[in-house]
């Protein structure tokens, strides 16, 4: 059961006023039932963020190399101010109000073989980032690549141990306008809920039908 102020919280997460009036049927603390008002609010306009950090690895492959290169030009030509950085740097920026774009897993499996000390980077990145997008090339159900799904199971850990973060693991093929389309959406919310739904591609994928502290966006679907 949601007190006052848990539904206030709450109607903002899902884009209305909030608890602008507020009746009891008892004047004193002793009361059962609440009356509130709430308005919807004008739904929000899609934006990028206004700083983005895309992080990668020391050595790169090519296909790493020219994704980043490409979302990089892309970004900057809509006005974004885009940074990047090798995940060994991470903790040399200032992330509290950066949405991280992580390219670690965006061509090849990065976290089975993981370093004890990239895997403490990755922490940083997740818990101190404004907003984390880790994108992750071939997971799915199904998949030829199991190794790959092994952030949508971290992520489900950091969502029980912390509230603290936003991330959003987008599994699919990244591709650069389908990834600027997916920035453009808010990552954050209250709770989440997955249900399973067949993609224009015939494959059966995770889609989240409710924004979350942790959304998993688990499909073969690209937004192109």
């Amino acid at each position: 059961m949601l007190t006052e102020p848990g539904w206030d919280t709450r109607l903002q997460q899902q884009g209305f006023s909030g608890i602008d009036m507020c009746f009891r049927d008892h004047s004193t603390d002793d009361y059962s039932v609440s009356l509130m008002v709430s308005r919807a609010l004008p739904l929000p306009v899609d934006t990028l963020p206004e700083k983005i950090l895309l992080v990668g690895h020391e050595e790169p492959d090519e296909a790493n190399k020219q994704l980043t290169a490409t979302l990089l030009k892309s970004l900057t030509t809509q006005g974004v101010h885009v940074k990047t950085a090798r995940l060994s740097q991470i903790k040399e920026f200032e992330i509290r109000d950066t949405t991280c774009v992580a390219m670690l897993e965006a061509t090849q499996p990065f976290l089975p073989k993981i370093s004890e000390e990239d895997f403490e980077s990755v922490k940083h990145l997740i818990l101190h980032s404004g907003r984390t997008l880790w994108l992750t090339n071939g997971a799915a159900i199904n998949s030829e690549v199991p190794e790959a799904n092994m952030m949508a199971g971290l992520g489900r850990t950091i969502r029980v141990r912390t509230q603290a973060s936003s991330l959003l693991c987008w599994i699919s093929i990244p591709r650069v306008p389908s990834i600027s389309k997916v920035l453009k959406r808010p990552f954050s919310g209250s709770s989440v809920r997955v249900q399973t739904r067949r993609t224009p591609s015939g494959q059966i994928g995770n889609m989240p039908c409710a924004t979350a502290k942790f959304t998993y966006l688990v499909s073969s679907l690209t937004l192109s």
